[in-house]
C-alpha cells in the first residue's frame, strides 16, 4: 500500500457537496469582478459596492455550508 492510500484511511475525508462548489465558484467570480471594475463595469459606478455586498453573502453562505460539512 502507498503512502497516500494508507494516509486515506486514517484521516476522515468530508464529502465536498455540489451546493458548496458552486458557492466556491460564484465567490471567485464577485473576486474576479472587484479586482477587475474598471474592465467588467465601466459606466455602473455602484457595480463595485454590490460586488462587495455580493462577496459578503457568498461568504457567508459559504461558512455556514463549510460548518455543515465539517
Amino acid at each position: 500500500m502507498s503512502g497516500n492510500a494508507s494516509l486515506r484511511w486514517k484521516l476522515p475525508w468530508p464529502v465536498v457537496p455540489p451546493r458548496l462548489w458552486g458557492t466556491a465558484a460564484a465567490t471567485a467570480m464577485a473576486i474576479t469582478s472587484l479586482i477587475f471594475n474598471q474592465e467588467l463595469w465601466p459606466h455602473h459606478p455602484q457595480a463595485r459596492q454590490w460586488s462587495w455586498i455580493l462577496l459578503a453573502m457568498l461568504l457567508q453562505a459559504g461558512a455556514f455550508q463549510l460548518i455543515l460539512v465539517l
